[in-house]
């Protein structure tokens, strides 16, 4: 399956932006606490899905370009961000490869995007920063535990995978340009509705090629119950770095 095909697919059924996300939050404090300032800054989220990080930005950066492949994944976060009155953010349909920015952005984030991987997708991200370059990637695999019970209901051999791409390290590296690392660990937690997270795991199912078992998704969800709210919780540990240098405009 390639990567447009995958990544339309899941955005049948991926989760929208929620206001209050406390994973993405945590990531933009770190950031801000390291210098990053979004305020008035022109912005590009490299594989922004739909919007965790991208709404967030938008309100209060000058404007965001939000980049993706997959057009679904944009057409909900220009859902969630029209709910929030977010007028400041160009929506592009492309692969990282493929698109040629007329400009230079203030800010480039590429968090736990596949498509910075390769040294000619590195150097293009060092090429267009101008002020500061973020990178977050899996510092280990992920593991989320709802699904590794689904992959195994359904035959599927694949797991969270790395998305650290070294290629971005070894540009800066090469370019003599210095960077910080932060390794960052914890917990994150999502809850939803039964027919929601039905849907969620169908979409994830269909994605690694396989027909969903509705019957036996329905039985397995039933562990993941909270009986006080009736709602279905998922948690994924993740373990990642957040990874900081500084474009080449001289201030």
């Amino acid at each position: 399956m390639q990567d447009k095909e995958y990544w339309e697919l899941r955005s049948q059924s991926f989760p929208t932006f929620l206001d209050g996300e406390s994973y993405q939050k945590k990531m933009l404090k770190i950031m801000e606490e390291n210098g990053i300032d979004f305020n008035g800054a022109d912005v590009l989220d490299v594989g922004a899905g739909t919007g965790a990080y991208t709404i967030n930005i938008a309100k209060s950066a000058k404007s965001v370009t939000a980049l993706d492949i997959s057009r679904g994944m944009l057409d909900a976060l220009k859902q969630s961000a029209d709910r929030f009155g977010l007028t400041n953010i160009e929506y592009v349909e492309s692969d990282w490869g493929d698109y040629t920015p007329e400009k230079k952005f203030d800010i480039i984030l590429c968090s736990l995007t596949p498509a910075l991987k390769g040294a000619a997708a590195a150097e293009k991200v060092y090429d267009y920063v101008k002020k500061w370059g973020i990178q977050i990637g899996s510092a280990a695999p992920m593991k989320a535990y709802m699904l590794d019970g689904l992959f195994e209901l359904h035959n599927i051999e694949g797991r969270y995978k790395k998305i650290l791409h070294t290629e971005m390290k070894d540009t800066l590296k090469r370019r003599n340009t210095p960077f910080i690392s932060i390794p960052v660990q914890g917990e994150w937690e999502r809850t939803y509705s039964r027919d929601a997270l039905i849907d969620n795991l169908k979409g994830v199912v269909l994605s690694h090629g396989r027909q969903p078992d509705i019957k036996a998704i329905e039985g397995y969800i039933e562990r993941f119950k909270d009986e006080k709210s009736n709602l279905y919780i998922s948690k994924t540990f993740y373990d990642v770095e957040l990874m900081i240098w500084k474009g080449q405009e001289k201030s």
